[in-house]
């Protein structure tokens, strides 16, 4: 999902910056569609919503070792099993894009919103 939401943005709605730094405009554009960055700034908040989904599930991971509990184990002194560790780095990692992707659906709806405004005060 997210490789698509990079195509589609890149490709029609935001553009590119070369390596040089040149911007390069989006291929499949035609003039500004605000429907089109709607439809593309409502998807990243939506992403941004199921990766905080994700980073709280996964935060929430744990493994109960009821071998251990029956032999008298306390769980408290063991170290985290090995999912417990994963589970904590993906809910890390979902939580630092979550926060990203929202980060930059309100820019883009600011530079966008300022490129409406400033049109409309040339019209006037």
């Amino acid at each position: 999902l997210a490789t698509a939401l990079s195509l589609y943005g890149s490709t029609a709605i935001v553009g590119f910056t070369s390596l040089r730094g040149v911007y390069i405009a989006p291929c499949f554009s035609s003039g500004s569609d605000k429907m089109r960055v709607g439809i593309f700034g409502g998807a990243i908040v939506v992403f941004a919503n199921l990766l905080l989904v994700c980073a709280v599930i996964l935060g929430e991971v744990r493994v109960e070792d009821y071998r251990r509990d029956r032999e008298g184990g306390d769980r408290d002194e063991k170290e985290p099993y090995q999912v417990e560790r994963i589970a904590t780095v993906l809910a890390v990692a979902c939580m630092f894009l979550s926060a990203l992707y929202t980060i930059f659906a309100v820019l883009l709806f600011l530079c966008y919103a300022s490129d409406d405004v400033m049109g409309d005060d040339v019209q006037s």
